[in-house]
């Protein structure tokens, strides 16, 4: 395997605790659609932090019950007849955003739901919750407080527009270090994902110097922002990138096969784009990931 992408786990769980500790009283709704951005979902069995899931495709739901039979996940996904019924096997809480389509369907088996945003309950659709003996309400997701009681209730209270009102704080991609924007006091974010790579060939440059050159240009994600990259904890400049290859100076204790960090935690992306690095991620979506214990996903 000679380019790929290395999770960090403990990196993930490094960046919850820090938000745990500045969110005691809150439940932590962990973000990890579309397979945790791409990070693998291995890591969800260590989430001693986290409260509930969070997806937003059947698929996901699928991958992590494989993993986990009895963490809570919240689904906020595209809702129909056939799909609702393996939700419910799957004893997931369900985001609901129109009552209406409950009405619609024949419910037989208790059912978790997350209102979405309905602060105007007319009469009818409070008779049908209130008598469905299947609906079980676990919550609601507001725009604000104005109808809720949000501080002493046992439901899970959500606003989508202040994270000082509920009692639940959902947790999205700056998890994984997927965004370069400050923590809370001031702590950045540890990014959780390593994107390296093998030195393939090594050719002379001059008296102190080589080039060494790893087979990852910019038509596989190469950008030409990285100016450095790190190689045996000591950075070293990027001199060409080419459509298959990059070319890099190094010094003589460089050796062909030795490891080079093109991104990672060391050498992170937000040292170099100023955007959201989701988009830049996506980028390496083709490459086989592992994690730190060489588990691949």
């Amino acid at each position: 395997m000679e380019t790929y992408i290395k999770i960090d786990k403990d990196k993930i769980l490094k960046n919850i605790e820090i938000i745990k500790k500045q969110n005691l009283n809150k439940h932590l709704i962990l973000d990890v659609s579309n397979n945790a951005f791409n990070h693998g979902l291995l890591f969800i069995n260590y989430l001693n932090d986290i409260d509930y899931l969070y997806v937003n495709n059947l698929d996901d739901v699928g991958k992590i019950r494989r993993l986990n039979r009895d963490i809570k996940i919240i689904y906020h996904g595209e809702l129909n007849e056939d799909n609702i019924y393996d939700l419910i096997v799957n004893n997931v809480i369900i985001i609901i955003e129109d009552i209406k389509f409950l009405k619609k369907i024949n419910i037989n088996e208790e059912i978790n739901i997350l209102i979405y945003k309905q602060n105007k309950l007319n009469k009818d659709i409070k008779d049908f919750l209130t008598n469905n003996k299947y609906l079980k309400i676990v919550g609601f997701i507001i725009d604000d407080n104005e109808n809720y009681e949000t501080k002493n209730s046992k439901l899970l209270i959500l606003s989508l527009n202040d994270l000082e009102i509920g009692n639940a704080l959902k947790l999205d991609n700056l998890v994984y270090g997927l965004e370069n924007k400050k923590l809370f006091k001031k702590r950045t974010y540890y990014q959780a994902f390593n994107l390296q790579t093998t030195i393939k060939r090594i050719k002379k440059y001059h008296q102190k110097k080589n080039i060494a050159i790893i087979n990852f240009g910019y038509l596989k994600g190469m950008k030409k922002e990285i100016k450095k990259v790190f190689i045996k904890n000591t950075w070293y400049e990027v001199k060409k990138i080419d459509k298959e290859e990059t070319q890099i100076i190094v010094d003589k204790n460089i050796k062909i096969n030795d490891i080079v960090e093109i991104t990672s935690n060391n050498n992170p992306l937000d040292k170099y784009f100023k955007e959201s690095n989701v988009s830049l991620f996506t980028l390496f979506n083709n490459l086989p990931i592992v994690y730190e214990e060489d588990i691949f996903v």
